[in-house]
């Protein structure tokens, strides 16, 4: 965001114009416009945008923070318990999961004790994260030069990213230990961690795709003044020439990362007694059965990007 407002200035002091997203977003009719970016988030839509962002705030991940609290507390070297221990309080404290709270007692007694205990971790990543479509506003400015007054500007459009949904995923997965089966809980919400960096950096995008639309518009007018004098064949190819340029050139950037998982979702408990843990999906379709070693912690890290696919299951030891 910070390399974005930079650029963001360096395009003022370069072009001479800038666009002030405030003030536009106190327009009812901006606003409008641009409902459709976030429509199938308004859940994040309606929260009101951070000032003055930390990247901590921002960015925050609980499973990021899971998972570097899962290597300190396995790692064996004298005081990373107490690292692992704080890193998985902070993921407890950004998501209510019934196994966070239960991790987070856990991980308060490797500290004091000075070992950790065997576990068993099981991680679910399902579905896929949102997608990013194009959102196009193209005006084509030309009937109106030759009806009602020429502006010699002959196209005017601004093509925006917005943020989808991808897909369906599976609510939990049940997890089967000892005779005990469990569901999975959602650890992180990837859809609203993403949708809420989009969101806030919404302005930066949408003032970048209209000083690239400015900017092609003095192309036009500048092209338009040098062919005045010529020929109305030439003029005319040539303000077509430069607006179908303008128009061909109007493009989002839908770049995004579609590997990440829709959610991710935790189950953790004790080593079964016999060693073996069963994975199902809830409408009773059979995964797999893990065996673990009850004396060791294990990761069991399960991925599933859709409901038709195949999931993929691996399995490690953590001490």
């Amino acid at each position: 965001i910070a390399q974005a407002r930079r650029a963001r200035q360096q395009a003022k002091d370069e072009r001479g114009f800038d666009f002030d997203y405030a003030q536009a977003e106190r327009d009812p009719r901006f606003r409008e416009s641009r409902r459709g970016l976030l429509e199938e988030f308004p859940e994040i839509e309606r929260e009101t945008p951070l000032e003055d962002l930390e990247h901590k705030q921002l960015y925050a991940n609980p499973y990021a923070e899971y998972l570097q609290g899962l290597f300190f507390l396995y790692s064996g070297f004298p005081g990373d318990r107490e690292v692992g221990r704080t890193a998985i309080r902070n993921a407890a404290g950004m998501r209510r999961n019934t196994y966070l709270l239960s991790d987070v007692a856990f991980a308060e007694t490797a500290a004091a004790r000075g070992s950790t205990p065997p576990r068993v971790f099981v991680i679910f990543e399902s579905g896929m994260a949102p997608k990013k479509v194009e959102y196009r506003l193209d005006v084509p400015v030309v009937l109106y030069n030759l009806a009602i007054h020429d502006t010699k500007v002959d196209y005017f459009g601004i093509a925006i990213p917005a943020l989808r949904k991808v897909g369906f995923d599976h609510p939990c997965l049940l997890v089967t230990a000892d005779g005990k089966t469990m569901e999975t809980e959602i650890l992180a919400d990837m859809d609203a961690i993403i949708a809420r960096e989009y969101k806030n950096e919404l302005p930066l995008i949408i003032t970048r795709a209209v000083i690239r639309s400015v900017s092609k518009m003095v192309v036009q007018y500048a092209t338009a003044k040098a062919l005045e004098d010529e020929d109305p064949y030439v003029q005319l190819l040539g303000r077509a020439a430069v607006a179908i340029y303008s128009a061909a050139t109007n493009q989002a950037d839908t770049r995004t990362w579609r590997t990440l998982p829709k959610n991710v979702q935790l189950a953790s408990f004790p080593p079964p007694s016999d060693g073996q843990v069963l994975l199902e999906f809830p409408d009773g379709r059979m995964i797999t059965s893990v065996s673990v070693d009850p004396n060791r912690a294990t990761l069991i890290w399960v991925r599933c990007p859709s409901i038709s696919a195949p999931a993929i299951v691996k399995q490690l030891y953590l001490n």
